[in-house]
């Protein structure tokens, strides 16, 4: 459709459908025009814009539903052929796009689920006249909403599973999606080396890549029903396409499409001249990252996906079989291959040229990979399901993984564009931890070259000893950096509650154990404090920056400023009270610091008992005398002395109003989902227990730990130094001669002397317990909002990172001339006769039909995440429709993750903005046209959704790890 007439004939056609005309399924006059007609995705995609569609369905649901039903069954028409000719793969592809186009109007219905969509894609004996008949009885009945299933007997012969099915054989279609020279048939070919294929990495073809990211991102489109559940139900409901991928595919087409899509991404990990990612035509680029995109989501889709218990499929037990499949990978030098592959894409930015093999990544101080979120994802989930790969990171990535983790909470916490990242590692950092058994190498040396990749900014000011230390260093600075002493004027926030209290239970399960090998050391006087100690003990640089970090939150104005600061604070002090009461020897440095910052502890002590006017009630604290109700506090800095900070007005509670602190509302019902249980004595029910009105002198719950610290561990070492310590400042002796006297004294004694002021969690022979971020159906609930949303960005984001790096890597990489060249003589199966330029021109053509901005979820009541409007009116929103940025997935999230600030720090100090996909601006066209070619015109996509929040449900029901 080259002509504006034909172009307005066929948006007439489609808009014929909402038409009071029934159109029977079997009018293969009519339906064949929008498989015949279109020449690229742009006149299905843009020149139907979703107002369209949604008033097709609104006026005449009936021909919709046949719509949907006609296109179902030419995909799996075309698919079953053994000889395909170009016109049948034109046809196949319209047919995908339609489909990708009409389906999230269908998806977003209320009663899809168990209405129709059971109806159109579950009912075998469907009739669409029959149906809205026994609709309107149903409706004047008022007939309850039930579960609905389909038999396992049944299932096999569905649209849904007949499509599904079909869809599976399109991704090995040889002449489609198999770069082969006869066209039809398929052929289970593993499309990349690596995982069930041992053969030599091939030059990509463009256009199977194209074909294969449309049928990838029909599969991905026909799952995402999920995107209209809430956080609190997705996991119970599940989605009947995804079950039956996961589950009923044929065993060995789901073998080798994990492979093939596991290899694809793992291939794409690797250098320039392997991964083939960059083209000089940046189309050619976009579709190669589209493909990988859509490849690595899908894959992860399918890893993470918990079968429900009510699957709407009777008759037997499914189980995930893909999760299934790559927990039982057992061949090391498979689990390498994907483990290094995966660290190769979280560690790309740290990483620089090596000009030996003549690799590159982007160089230091860059942006993460595109793949980076789905990476950390995907780590997660193998780390839980296969014990082999477990190990594999254990022993070997520990140390990379838990510092790049690190590196990227560090580096984007204040970013709205690595917002997903930054969670995911979050918890992924917490919940390796927690994993005493995978702790080994932190208490080891750091290891250099991983040391001397990282940015000068993310190094410390003396080199760690251990990964350890390390990572607890970074994270006191990290938090002293985000509480100052002084905050500056401009736009200062501090960390949200959610991330705050996150990287303190890290920091918790980091202090505390130490090796459970010997790792006996050798004291070199001339290194004094800087010498290791046994099994991998803290450092005095760890230690001193712990003390300090304790310092800064000792002050009454941070404790007052939230109720969850004290718990903050308890965390720490019962942190340093077990490490030195449970391993006395491996903290010498530890005790030192303790006993040479004795005032810190006294301080605390001192402040925490003298607040007798506030208690706390619920998430808040309130005044115990009502009459000061509304009185401004001023608080003088107990750690910093003479500085007076004015806060803002604490929240207060009159003492005699009602109590609605048992109502828990839903961000907090989140909120507590996602947080581990906490120690004993520590947790809301202990809490609870407490009177109302007591002041917090009295029910702090770190007294305990502190009290130790002040009346047996402190006194303890000064008799042990009575005759070297004086604790006056500028004494002669030696530091190091202090650590060594600690550490040969008799802590045991001392333990057993006072063993009935301990409690059984600090004594030796007690096993450790670390803070263990647990599942449940609204913690899964939240996770996959944060992996589904970054789904509905992949697009847009695909379109921003291409556009940002093309240019850049062609110019850094001399290896892709060469690949130009190569391409140059790669033979497609559409080449027909057409030579040298002109098959190239063939190439470029057939990947920019195949391309699109437009978002078909955008406009959709999506209740999983909520979505981020571009700026609708204005100078800006002319744009709109010639970007793709138009709206951004935001999941969300308790405790102000969402509400962060945007600062300075968000844009390159170098003068370049901060990437505009992830920007709730959208992006002037003349930016625009330095990275992308320009493409004609179209319909912009409405509007503001209705955003649902989560629902106040709480399940402690656990994940499965295999299903």
């Amino acid at each position: 459709m080259k002509s504006s007439e034909e172009r307005i004939q066929f948006k007439r056609d489609f808009l014929s459908l909402g038409q009071g005309r029934i159109i029977p399924l079997q009018d293969v006059k009519f339906w064949s025009r929008f498989w015949k007609l279109p020449t690229k995705g742009q006149n299905i995609f843009e020149l139907l814009s979703l107002e369209d569609v949604k008033n097709v369905r609104y006026q005449n649901v009936a021909n919709y539903i046949t719509f949907v039903q006609v296109l179902s069954l030419k995909i799996i028409e075309i698919a079953e052929l053994e000889f395909l000719t170009n016109n049948d793969i034109t046809s196949l592809l319209n047919c995908i796009r339609f489909l990708i186009k009409v389906l999230p109007p269908i998806l977003e219905l209320n009663d899809y689920a168990d209405g129709i969509g059971f109806e159109i894609f579950w009912n075998s004996n469907f009739d669409v006249a029959e149906y809205f008949k026994l609709k309107e009885v149903e409706l004047s009945d008022s007939e309850e909403d039930v579960n609905r299933c389909v038999s396992s007997d049944a299932v096999k012969v569905t649209l849904a599973f007949r499509l599904m099915m079909a869809l599976v054989d399109l991704l090995y279609t040889k002449g489609f999606t198999l770069n082969t020279k006869e066209k039809g048939g398929v052929s289970l070919s593993v499309w990349e080396p690596g995982l069930g294929y041992a053969g030599k990495a091939r030059a990509p073809n463009s256009i199977v890549d194209s074909n294969r990211m449309e049928v990838l991102k029909l599969i991905i489109t026909l799952c995402s029903d999920g995107f209209y559940c809430a956080p609190s139900t997705i996991v119970s409901k599940g989605s009947r396409f995804l079950t039956v991928l996961v589950s009923l595919t044929p065993k060995m087409k789901l073998l080798t499409l994990v492979s093939s899509l596991l290899n694809l991404t793992c291939r794409s990990s690797k250098g320039s001249e392997e991964n083939v990612l960059y083209y000089d035509n940046i189309n050619l680029t976009e579709t190669r990252h589209l493909c990988v995109t859509y490849a690595f989501s899908l894959l992860t889709m399918m890893v993470v996906y918990p079968i429900p218990s009510e699957t709407g499929i009777s008759g037997c037990k499914l189980h995930n079989m893909a999760r299934g499949y790559l927990g039982k990978v057992h061949k090391e030098s498979e689990l390498s291959f994907i483990a290094a592959s995966l660290m190769d894409i979280l560690l790309s930015p740290l990483l620089v040229k090596d000009s030996e093999s003549g690799s590159f990544t982007f160089g230091k101080n860059n942006q993460p990979s595109i793949w980076a979120t789905n990476t950390v994802f995907f780590i997660w989930e193998l780390i839980q399901c296969n014990k082999h790969f477990k190990d594999i990171i254990s022993k070997n990535h520990m140390s990379q993984l838990m510092v790049i983790l690190l590196y990227y909470i560090f580096e984007f916490k204040t970013s709205d564009n690595q917002k997903n990242l930054v969670r995911v590692c979050a918890y992924l950092f917490l919940y390796l931890s927690s994993q005493l058994n995978m702790l080994g190498t932190l208490f080891h040396p750091i290891p250099l070259k991983l040391y001397d990749s990282l940015p000068s900014s993310y190094k410390l000011a003396i080199s760690p000893v251990t990964t350890r230390d390390f990572l607890v260093s970074q994270l006191c600075s990290l938090l002293l950096n985000s509480y100052p002493i002084q905050p500056p004027t401009y736009s200062f926030r501090p960390l949200p509650k959610l991330l705050l209290n996150t990287l303190i239970e890290s920091l918790y399960n980091l202090i505390i154990p130490v090796s459970d090998q010997e790792l006996k050391v050798h004291n070199n006087p001339s290194k004094k404090l800087n010498n290791p100690n046994s099994r991998g003990g803290l450092s005095y640089q760890a230690s001193s920056l712990i003390t300090q970090l304790i310092s800064r939150f000792s002050s009454k104005s941070f404790l007052l400023e939230k109720s969850y600061h004290l718990n903050v604070v308890a965390l720490l002090i019962r942190a340093v009270c077990i490490a030195v009461v449970k391993y006395p020897h491996p903290s010498r440095m530890l005790l030192f610091s303790i006993l040479k910052n004795e005032r810190v502890y006294d301080n605390l002590w001192s402040t925490i008992f003298n607040i007798q006017e506030y208690s706390v009630r619920g998430d808040s604290i309130s005044r115990i005398d009502e009459t000061e109700t509304n009185e401004r506090v001023i608080f003088a800095d107990q750690t910093n002395g003479d500085t007076i900070t004015q806060l803002q007005p604490i929240p207060i509670l009159p003492r005699n109003t009602n109590d609605e602190s048992s109502i828990i509302s839903e961000n907090e019902s989140v909120e507590s989902s996602l947080r581990p249980q906490p120690p004993p004595g520590m947790s809301d029910k202990a809490r609870d227990k407490q009177r109302k009105d007591k002041p917090i002198g009295q029910i702090w719950s770190g007294k305990d730990a502190l009290a130790i610290i002040l009346t047996l561990i402190i006194p303890h070492l000064k008799r042990v130094l009575n005759t070297l310590w004086t604790g006056t400042r500028g004494a002669s002796v030696d530091s190091f001669e202090l650590v060594q006297k600690i550490e040969n004294s008799d802590f045991s004694t001392m333990v057993e002397e006072n063993r009935h002021q301990l409690k059984y969690e600090l004594l030796p022979e007690a096993p450790l317990e670390q803070l263990k971020f647990e599942w449940s159906l609204l913690s899964l609930g939240w996770y996959l909002s944060l992996l589904y949303s970054e789904i509905y960005n992949a697009s847009s984001q695909v379109k921003t990172y291409v556009g940002n790096n093309n240019g850049l890597i062609k110019n850094f990489s001399t290896s892709l001339a060469t690949v130009s060249k190569i391409t140059s003589s790669w033979t497609t199966f559409l080449k027909q006769e057409q030579p040298g330029k002109q098959s190239d021109e063939f190439t470029v053509q057939w990947v920019e039909n195949g391309l699109t901005d437009v978002n078909t979820w955008q406009g959709t009541d999506i209740k999983l995440f909520d979505v981020s409007s571009a700026s609708k009116d204005g100078f800006f929103a002319s744009f709109n429709k010639f970007s793709g940025t138009t709206s951004q997935a935001v999941p969300n999230t308790p405790g102000g993750l969402n509400d962060m600030m945007r600062r300075f720090s968000d844009f390159n100090i170098n003068g370049m903005s901060s990437s505009p996909v992830s920007s709730v601006l959208s992006t002037p066209i003349e930016e625009q046209e330095s990275y992308f070619t320009r493409r004609p015109g179209r319909n912009s996509v409405t509007s503001l959704h209705s955003l649902n929040k989560l629902n106040r449900i709480r399940s402690n029901t656990p994940r499965n790890s295999f299903s």
